[in-house]
């Protein structure tokens, strides 16, 4: 009886041995593969988006999803004159997705995490942020999107044209 015992710990011990790394794997493929999924969900933001002012206008402009990442640009102009730029991207993080937006190409990213996804809207949060403590993008129509920076202080909103 205590061989038998012993071979059976020995086949338990050995199939855990064999399955973790594979069952870890496969869960982190699972994770990436939900992530690039929610990614895709925002095709529609792809493209060139324009918002005019009286004084000028403002852009953002996003590549379709590569890799794991879109990337954006956004900028304002004012009186032919460029008033501020942001990198932007958003990128897969383990089985969600983050926005990081670097203001002017200067200093630390700021990063808000995926709170709320459907398939015409998205909303980033960052708590910890001053201003904004959230971002949200709205698919009003193939050709318009709203977008909206908010938090305690008030909030902004861009009504983007596609522009391509």
């Amino acid at each position: 009886m205590r061989v038998h015992r012993n071979t059976v710990a020995a086949a338990v011990l050995f199939i855990c041995a064999c399955s973790s790394p594979t069952s870890r794997s496969e869960s982190a493929e699972l994770r990436e593969e939900t992530a690039r999924t929610k990614l895709y969900q925002l095709s529609w933001l792809a493209g060139d988006w324009r918002m005019e002012r009286a004084d000028g206008y403002t852009e953002e402009c996003w590549l379709p999803a590569q890799g794991g990442v879109m990337l954006g640009l956004g900028f304002s102009v004012d009186a032919e004159k460029m008033k501020s730029f942001e990198y932007l991207r958003i990128e897969t993080r383990g089985d969600s997705l983050v926005y990081v937006a670097s203001p002017n190409g200067e200093g630390p990213s700021i990063e808000f995490s995926l709170t709320d996804l459907t398939l015409t809207g998205v909303l980033f949060e960052n708590p910890d942020h001053s201003f904004p403590n959230w971002i949200c993008y709205q698919l009003v129509s193939p050709e318009s999107v709203v977008a909206t920076i908010g938090g305690e202080t008030g909030t902004i909103e861009f009504c983007y044209v596609r522009k391509d």
